[in-house]
């Protein structure tokens, strides 16, 4: 069975997901009366969340499914079709005042963790784009390797040790910045593996064979300073304040 999702608006309203002990097949928006405002049962795998404000200022709640992404409005569910009959997307990464949603993105059920493409979901004009984010270079990423930059860019952290900045609306690599050393994908989701993080304009790189956490200057270009925490990290959070 799935955890499952619950995320609370400022208006009092709850987005929720549904399944049972067998399965999971979409999400709805409860009012502060506990009644569905919107519903959909078009989302198999439901999984992975994210909350933004599109550049119209309208808010939105975005999901992950085994087919193509779930858009909630304020009083329906907009789906995204994937362009392949198995096209997961399961994390989701926003960030207000962009349209546009990264994704990773999966086309085989059968593979492991490594993936090689990932989803730009333009929610404002409607579409998903799936793109190499490694220009064909032979590299692979999990879910622990993106993010967004405070200025809207899709981050990409590589096998090969080098993290990619990726225009949101177009998917071009704009800079390419080596962080850590070339690492093999592990076989199992739990296992320690370079994860990425951005607070306050920089981006923290793990480097769990090392026991080191660098500071990646997206914007610049460069590595801009690191530290030995003697341990073997895992994830990686950010917090301000």
């Amino acid at each position: 069975a799935h955890h499952g999702v619950g995320v609370a608006t400022a208006s009092g309203e709850l987005l929720v997901t549904l399944g049972n002990e067998d399965a999971r097949d979409g999400a709805m928006i409860l009012g502060d009366d506990g009644r569905a405002i919107a519903e959909t049962h078009e989302c198999p795998g439901v999984h992975g969340e994210t909350a933004f404000t599109t550049t119209g200022g309208e808010e939105l709640f975005m999901l992950g499914c085994d087919d193509g992404p779930i858009a909630f409005h304020s009083d329906h569910a907009h789906k995204f079709t994937a362009p392949d009959a198995y096209g997961r997307t399961g994390n989701m990464f926003s960030i207000d005042g962009s349209d546009v949603v990264l994704g990773d993105y999966k086309s085989d059920p059968e593979a492991g963790i490594g993936l090689s493409e990932i989803a730009l979901i333009d929610a404002e004009a409607e579409t998903l784009a799936v793109i190499d984010p490694f220009g064909g270079a032979d590299a692979q990423y999990t879910w622990r390797g993106l993010a967004r930059g405070e200025g809207g860019e899709a981050l990409v952290l590589g096998t090969d040790g080098a993290l990619r900045v990726l225009d949101p609306s177009t998917g071009e690599i704009v800079r390419s910045v080596q962080v850590v050393d070339a690492w093999d994908m592990p076989d199992a989701w739990q296992s320690p593996h370079p994860a990425l993080t951005v607070l306050a304009g920089m981006a923290y790189v793990t480097e769990p064979a090392t026991g080191e956490i660098h500071v990646v200057d997206y914007v610049g270009g460069e590595v801009w300073k690191s530290a030995d925490v003697g341990v073997e990290m895992n994830e990686i959070a950010g917090i301000e304040g």
